[in-house]
């Protein structure tokens, strides 16, 4: 099977592979033995085709995919059954997503900004370009990770570098 631009890449606990194909605009799913199964979100998919594909995070709750060209997340149960959109006004081309607990911290590659959605996906904090403690803006971030510490790890590819955070949880 041919890609057109392998973007993101998630396993499943059970060996099932995601790929993100930025160019056909869909993920190949792959089985536990590497053999294509099937393709998700693409044309005539519920919830809407896929538009530039970009990161794929797995999680209990499924897989969260950065459907980038159309500026949203997308949500998949782990069989690639459609669940839920995630959008805002705020994102322009949301590139790479981490869970955190209860929250969803999204990496815009167009606006260069850090996103926190609560539990209701509703954006309760911004930051960027710049971050607070930095001297330099995010340029051309690329994808970030939680780290096991808690901090949050960002590839700021245009300033050739990986920042990492420290996220500081104020009592309210």
């Amino acid at each position: 099977m041919k890609f057109g631009y392998p973007a993101g890449v998630a396993t499943t606990n059970y060996g099932e592979v995601w790929v993100a194909d930025r160019d056909k605009n869909r993920i190949a799913v792959f089985n536990n033995i590497g053999q294509f199964d099937r393709f998700v979100g693409d044309y005539g998919a519920p919830g809407g085709q896929l538009s530039t594909p970009e990161k794929i995070v797995s999680g209990k709750e499924g897989f969260l995919v950065c459907d980038a060209g159309n500026s949203r997340l997308m949500l998949y149960d782990r069989y690639g059954n459609f669940e839920k959109k995630i959008e805002s006004s705020d994102f322009g081309y949301p590139i790479a997503a981490v869970r955190d607990s209860s929250l969803l911290w999204v990496l815009d590659g167009s606006t260069s900004e850090v996103y926190c959605l609560d539990s209701r996906n509703e954006v309760i904090f911004r930051t960027g370009p710049m971050l607070p403690g930095d001297t330099k803006g995010l340029k051309q971030p690329s994808d970030m990770v939680m780290l096991p510490s808690g901090r949050l790890a960002i590839a700021d590819s245009g300033n050739n570098r990986i920042l990492i955070c420290r996220i500081d949880y104020a009592d309210e």
